[in-house]
Order: C-alpha cells, then sequence, then structure tokens
C-alpha cells in the first residue's frame, strides 16, 4: 500500500459514510469499495470511525487502520 502526508488545520473523527463523491460528476462509492479498488487493500475494522482530513472543499476519509500520527 502507498503512502501518503495529509496536513490538516485539525482532524475530525467521523463514522465511515455510506458513500461520498469520488470525482467532479459526484460518482459516488463506499470508502471500503474505494480503498478496495484504489489500493487492493481490504478494511477489516470497517466498524471503527474515519479520520476526516483536508479542506472542506476536498475532505479524505483515512480509515482508522490506514493512519498513523506524528507529532
Amino acid at each position: 500500500m502507498e503512502f501518503f502526508r495529509f496536513t490538516s488545520q485539525g482532524i475530525v473523527v467521523s463514522f465511515i459514510p455510506d458513500s461520498f463523491p469520488v470525482d467532479e460528476n459526484m460518482n459516488m462509492k463506499s470508502v471500503v469499495d474505494y480503498f478496495q479498488e484504489m489500493y487492493g487493500y481490504t478494511i477489516i475494522y470497517s466498524h471503527l470511525p474515519c479520520l476526516q482530513v483536508g479542506s472542506q472543499k476536498k475532505v479524505n476519509y483515512l480509515p482508522m487502520e490506514v493512519s498513523s500520527s506524528i507529532y
């Protein structure tokens, strides 16, 4: 799996949304499906909340199991 670094003004813990827009045409996809299709990673703990990082305009949902914090 690839590693990405996100910088955020803050981090909001939220439950995994049923779906979110994945492109400018507002096509919807679940976080679990997105990670499986994009990274070949199967989310095991889908009951855990996600970290919502990024800006208000471009929200990124990171499942807890693929996240780590650097202070």
